[in-house]
């Protein structure tokens, strides 16, 4: 199994150390940013396999970021990371998940798992893709 790139991006320095540690710490190799511009340059410059924005980024920019990655034409996951989650939150996420440790491992391991992409490694020489489950480079989700 390939291991997956994952971007965190969140502005509060601490909470984003904490949550890479635990990150990598379960076999996840973690870029982060710390704003909304830095994170769209990673995510038009790197191959993703899930972007996580937590909840210090400001709702609208979250919503932006993740139509960001749903107009890349890749079908990336995007996990929203709450410390409450309530009914009537929305957006364009694939998942809103709580921000515990044991919430936000087993949320990430559950959207990857869903089969929404699965992370194929580059030969050399060759652009990176991702691909969905079914093998279309489509996204799952128009919002």
């Amino acid at each position: 199994m390939s291991i997956i790139p994952i971007l965190a991006v969140g502005r509060d320095p601490m909470i984003s150390s904490t949550r890479i540690s635990l990150l990598r710490g379960a076999g996840y190799a973690v870029e982060s940013a710390t704003s909304a511009e830095q994170a769209i340059k990673k995510i038009r410059s790197e191959n993703f396999g899930l972007v996580i924005l937590c909840h210090t980024i400001p709702a609208e920019e979250r919503r932006c970021l993740a139509r960001l990655v749903r107009a890349s034409g890749t079908p990336i996951p995007v996990i929203y990371v709450q410390p409450l989650i309530e009914p009537s939150m929305d957006g364009p996420a694939d998942a809103i998940i709580g921000s515990h440790p044991s919430e936000l491992l087993s949320g990430v391991e559950e959207v990857l798992n869903k089969g929404i992409v699965r992370y194929s490694p580059p030969p050399r020489g060759v652009p990176k893709t991702l691909k969905a489950a079914n093998g279309n480079a489509q996204p799952t989700d128009s919002q």
